[in-house]
């Protein structure tokens, strides 16, 4: 696809609101208690297997093309194979964000079979007693380390996560050596977010000022790709007047389905559009009250978020303004922390 090509496509995404990425919770059972997790037990019963078959096809047809297969983990459902099989047939690319635990070799081969899935597998240690300490679960980790290996053995891109807690902050140097001896794509980030029903329980597993400033100065591929973007707009910010927050694409081309069939604008901005038990996808994507309020923001309405300086540094995010203040028009108060410290390890190097 050719550039001119692909902005066609972007700008008909953001003007017909097409939802091109949806996350699917396809479970609330998870065999892990991992202690930052942000999702909270439900009385509710998980989708069927017709039904979620049923939501799929509505969301193809709605031109949907990503599919993120989550939970809870998703392979604690039996019929996660049928419903990912079905997905494919539909014609779309799938991302399975597990644990990796519950996956053995045949699992692996299945995998490999699908050849239009990518899976994200969370690592929290390089050793047991720090990782299976974060998942609450004794064992995990050579569970974990075992399904990283067949995968790699098997050749089937994947990628590895690691929240970056108060509890594995040590360790994230040899979590990325070890992906990098292995060929491997790791991805880390230290934003943690309350849970689903706004308990903070999670914020306290956050970085102390002191671990997040040492975390940023090390040099990690994330700081090395962005140090020049970030010196780029810190150089801009005393010379800009006015600056308007931008809203993400939660609601517009991002849409999350809990387990029981509940439509969000993301994972983390927990504000019900719709029940797709009661109404389908096309009525509650298009005619729900909250998401043509998300869809009729201009960026004005982030008052405080528009008066501060750094504001060129952020990438805000309303879900996490909704669940620390019940508010998503509010900054999100650990993107502030985070903007600052940015500001100061750059401009300390000079």
């Amino acid at each position: 696809m050719n550039e001119s090509t692909m902005k066609e496509l972007m700008n008909r995404i953001e003007t017909e609101n097409i939802p091109m990425n949806v996350a699917f919770e396809v479970t609330y059972k998870c065999n892990l208690h991992c202690v930052h997790c942000y999702q909270e037990s439900q009385a509710e019963a998980d989708l069927t297997t017709d039904e979620i078959k049923f939501i799929i096809g509505q969301l193809a047809d709605e031109s949907c093309m990503n599919l993120v297969i989550t939970g809870g983990e998703p392979f604690t459902r039996t019929d996660i194979f049928d419903i990912a099989e079905y997905a494919i047939a539909k014609g779309f690319l799938l991302t399975f964000l597990t644990n990796g635990t519950l996956i053995d070799k045949h699992i692996v081969l299945w995998i490999k079979a699908l050849r239009r899935a990518d899976l994200q597998i969370s690592l929290y240690g390089t050793t047991a007693e720090k990782h299976d300490t974060i998942t609450q679960c004794s064992g995990s980790y050579e569970r974990t380390i075992e399904t990283v290996r067949l995968l790699h053995q098997e050749g089937i891109p994947f990628h590895v996560k690691t929240p970056v807690l108060s509890l594995n902050i040590h360790e994230i140097r040899d979590i990325i050596e070890f992906c990098h001896k292995l060929g491997i794509k790791h991805y880390h980030d230290p934003m943690l977010i309350p849970t689903t029903k706004r308990n903070k329980r999670p914020l306290k597993y956050r970085l102390s000022d002191e671990d997040l400033r040492a975390y940023l100065e090390m040099d990690l591929t994330d700081v090395r790709r962005r140090k020049d973007i970030w010196r780029h707009w810190i150089n801009q910010i005393d010379k800009m007047t006015a600056y308007k927050a931008g809203m993400c694409g939660a609601g517009r081309r991002l849409a999350c389905i809990s387990a029981s069939g509940r439509v969000y604008p993301c994972n983390s901005l927990r504000l019900e559009a719709g029940n797709l038990r009661l109404a389908d996808f096309h009525s509650i994507w298009h005619e729900s009250p909250l998401l043509k309020k998300l869809r009729s923001l201009t960026g004005a309405e982030f008052a405080q978020c528009n008066k501060c300086r750094f504001m060129l540094l952020c990438e805000r995010c309303p879900g996490q303004a909704y669940l620390e203040h019940g508010d998503m028009l509010k900054p999100p108060i650990e993107y502030c922390r985070f903007n600052q410290m940015i500001y100061d390890v750059i401009t300390s190097e000079g």
